[in-house]
Formats: structure tokens, sequence, C-alpha cells
């Protein structure tokens, strides 16, 4: 006879391969969507007035992607991939090249935007992560984790 698993930590499955097929694709939407943003901060209407949409489309795309990765993919470590794909990215659009240009621009008014780009990019990365890790049942009262008694 088998004995059935008393730890939650044995109870959890493996991904398998659709599992790490949507960490894949989920991955590459994130890199897509981080460089939409990068391409945005120094989006220009008419005359030269910088529209800083890039940092409302930071902010939702790192507090929303953390989630999708831990529920939708499946792995748990994965929660962390948009955090740590937004700062590779970031690093290098704020990186000066040796023709003198940036992703990031560094002039007046578009480098108090790339700086705020940067400052709730970081924010928002870990404050999705930490939302993507706690539970919605944890914030209801009385309400206890499978194993509690």
């Amino acid at each position: 006879m088998t004995q059935a698993p008393t730890d939650a930590a044995e109870q959890v499955r493996s991904p398998g391969v659709i599992g790490w097929l949507s960490a894949v694709v989920w991955t590459f939407v994130c890199v897509l969507l981080n460089l939409l943003t990068i391409a945005l901060v120094p989006l220009e209407v008419g005359t030269g007035f910088l529209v800083p949409i890039s940092l409302l489309l930071v902010a939702i795309i790192n507090l929303a992607l953390p989630k999708v990765f831990a529920r939708g993919v499946g792995i748990p470590w994965t929660r962390y991939l948009p955090a740590a794909i937004w700062i590779v990215l970031a690093v290098v659009a704020a990186t000066p090249r040796s023709g003198g240009d940036l992703l990031l621009p560094s002039n007046s008014y578009s480098a108090a935007i790339s700086l705020l780009y940067l400052g709730i990019g970081a924010m928002t990365a870990v404050i999705g992560v930490v939302l993507a890790r706690t539970e919605l049942s944890s914030f209801r009262r009385g309400a206890t984790r499978p194993g509690d008694s």
C-alpha cells in the first residue's frame, strides 16, 4: 500500500512540458513589453512635449507580470523573472554607448523622466514580486492555509 503525502512540499507536482513552454512564452512577452516601455520613455508629441506614458506602463507591467508568472506558469520561482528581466533591460538601456546614444535619454526634462522610469520600475518590480508571493486568502479574516489545524 502506498501512503498519501503528508507534507505540502510532497504534493507539489512537476510543471511538465506545458509549464516550461508557458514560462518561455511569458518570458518572451515580458521582454517585449519591457522593450516597449523603454522605447516609449522619450515619446514626444508635437513640438517636443514629452508624454510620460512609459511610467504608467512600467508600473502596470511590473506589478502584474509576477502574479501572471506565479499563477499562470505554475513554477514558483518564475515570479522573480519579470523583475530580473526588467533590471537587465534597464541597465542595458541606461548604459552610455560609444556614440553617445542612450535608450534612456539624459538631457534636461528627459533625464527626469528617465530617472522616474528607473525609480518607479525598481519599486514596482519589488512590490510585484512581494504581491505575487502573498495569497489573497491570507488577507481574509479567519482564513487558514492548507495543513493548518
